[in-house]
């Protein structure tokens, strides 16, 4: 038995499958908008703790061994069972927010090993002659840096064909893919916030080539790792309509006019394309708020920081209009209760892992038998 494999094992034995069916079922009233009571907070009634030691593995270990990035990321999944956790199990190749930039030639930056943190990349030399050149060219959205992901969860598929309960209830989710915003920031640099106006012609076409790319990679993904149903998709163990996310994080610095201007209907191609799906934001997006809560297919939301944000707005454009948020600080959540805010059973309490951050509050459970 390899090393990996006695990993594998422990939490093997340690899933209850009635208790991740209960979760399951749980997660789906949520995300179809049917959950009965103000908030979501959902936990497993029974932990189960390891036998084994769980040592902590480094990213830079994790990114240059498949079976180090596997175990890397199956710590969450400990966790989880460990304590009880409302999370779904889940796996992602995770290799960094680099993985579609390095398909238009993004130099990858390696943090120092101590740094304990996922690649970066350098933004293009000449970059408006680089993306020129690119938009007349073929992209193999499985090769190079991009291809490793895929790797690394076929690595996982393979040995996970002798472990029935993690094959039924570990789903692997799409790596971080971005957004189309996202993705063109990080080929342009600082450039990009220039690029509107200095460019506005090579802004767009370079968004269309880059959508293009984002859909097939995830298609192509998902032809090897399907999402969790016909109709929803798993990021970050929290379970959402649709069957993609698109992580606006660099839409937030741009104004309302620039995103519906540039942005809105690249966003809506994705949500067409790949059957909805759910919009992230970091920092402070509520100037965007009534923009992307009109895409069609918008079946979730998910915000980093709710203290930088007029949630005023934020509600307005998401509980009002029937949207989930998922992900939401328990300080938050805290605050709507305290104030007598009616979450109609659309608001997930607790931080996922795209906050960087841990809850600093916690919030009563509330989930069914």
């Amino acid at each position: 038995m390899t090393k990996l494999q006695l990993y594998l094992e422990d939490l093997e034995n340690r899933i209850d499958a009635d208790e991740e069916e209960r979760l399951a079922s749980n997660w789906l009233k949520f995300a179809n908008g049917e959950w009965p009571l103000n908030y979501f907070k959902p936990k497993r009634k029974k932990k189960s703790e390891s036998c084994l030691k769980w040592p902590k593995v480094r990213i830079n270990d994790a990114l240059d061994n498949y079976d180090a990035m596997i175990y890397h990321e199956l710590c969450r999944a400990n966790e989880q069972l460990r304590d009880g956790g409302g999370e779904l199990l889940s796996f992602r190749s995770n290799y960094g927010t680099v993985i579609l930039p390095s398909l238009f030639g993004a130099e990858i930056c390696f943090m120092p090993y101590d740094n304990d943190m996922l690649p970066s990349s350098k933004p293009l030399n000449n970059a408006i002659e680089t993306i020129k050149d690119a938009l007349s060219k073929s992209i193999n959205v499985k090769s190079g840096y991009a291809l490793k992901p895929f790797e690394a969860a076929e690595r996982l598929k393979d040995v996970l064909k002798d472990y029935p309960k993690l094959s039924k209830y570990l789903y692997i989710y799409t790596p971080d893919t971005q957004s189309p915003a996202a993705i063109l920031e990080a080929l342009l640099g600082t450039d990009y916030y220039y690029a509107f106006y200095d460019a506005p012609d090579l802004v767009s076409e370079s968004l269309e080539l880059i959508t293009h790319i984002f859909i097939e990679y995830i298609r192509a993904w998902h032809d090897s790792f399907p999402p969790f149903d016909d109709s929803h998709q798993v990021d970050w163990g929290m379970l959402h309509k649709g069957h993609c996310l698109i992580r606006d994080d660099a839409a937030t610095n741009i104004s309302a006019q620039l995103f519906k201007e540039f942005l809105f209907s690249h966003e809506q191609r994705i949500f067409n394309e790949l059957n909805g799906g759910a919009y992230h934001f970091c920092g402070h997006g509520d100037h965007l708020a009534a923009h992307f809560s009109e895409l069609n297919g918008l079946y979730a939301v998910n915000l980093s920081q709710p203290e930088l944000n007029d949630m005023n707005i934020i509600y307005k454009n998401t509980i009002e209009k029937n949207i989930p948020i998922i992900g939401m600080a328990n300080s938050e959540v805290n605050r709507c209760l305290r104030e007598g805010i009616n979450m109609k059973g659309l608001v997930h309490a607790g931080l996922s892992i795209a906050a960087w951050s841990p809850d600093t509050e916690d919030v009563p459970d509330n989930y069914l038998i």
